[in-house]
């Protein structure tokens, strides 16, 4: 996506980024679960160091929203849902 962002070159966004984000997208959309409350939720997992099982912990969190955002930019710059 940066590399796009600092090129412009649409069809190494169309062809190479866009696969990959859609399915890093994809796979961590799997991680998480929608909570009685309302909201979707990260599942437990592991923080840097440690194996505590977490839930909702600011790493997941995080990454979740910089993906996601990520994902849902460029599908619109491709013209995609």
């Amino acid at each position: 996506w940066r590399q796009y962002q600092y090129t412009g070159d649409i069809a190494f966004l169309k062809e190479k980024a866009w696969p990959y984000i859609r399915a890093a997208a994809i796979f961590f959309e799997s991680r998480f679960e929608l909570g009685s409350d309302g909201f979707y939720h990260a599942q437990a997992g592991t923080g840097y160091e440690g194996r505590i099982k977490l839930k909702d912990s600011i790493t997941e969190l995080v990454c979740g929203k910089a993906l996601f955002d990520t994902a849902v930019t460029e599908a619109g710059v491709l013209g995609l849902e």
